[in-house]
């Protein structure tokens, strides 16, 4: 019971601290895409390689939620490789290169 509990602290705790503006980094292994509109099918920019600092300039001012792989995110504002679009807060990790991960 004390697992699940504190696994549940960690995933609201992950996730609030990414719906917040800061320093980021990418956890999805395959790259993370960035998108023109905050909408699974608007068109992919680039790539954003597996543990890539990023900064999010802000999230998306209606909070718009996404679930993906049973994951709720929400959609924020980067810049990389000199484009501006959109990702998916919940392939980010706050704070350190998510290397502990491999």
């Amino acid at each position: 019971m004390r697992i699940v509990l504190l696994s549940l602290l960690l995933a609201v705790s992950l996730s609030l601290t990414a719906q917040q503006w800061g320093t980021m980094y990418v956890a999805a292994k395959s790259g993370l895409s960035i998108r023109e509109k905050p909408e699974t099918g608007a068109k992919v920019l680039d790539k954003i390689p597996y543990g890539t600092k990023i900064t999010l300039l802000e999230m998306n001012e209606e909070k718009r939620s996404i679930v993906t792989e049973g994951i709720t995110g929400y959609w924020g504002k980067v810049k990389y490789n000199n484009k501006t679009g959109y990702i998916v807060d919940s392939y980010l990790f706050p704070g350190h290169h998510p290397s502990w991960l491999l």
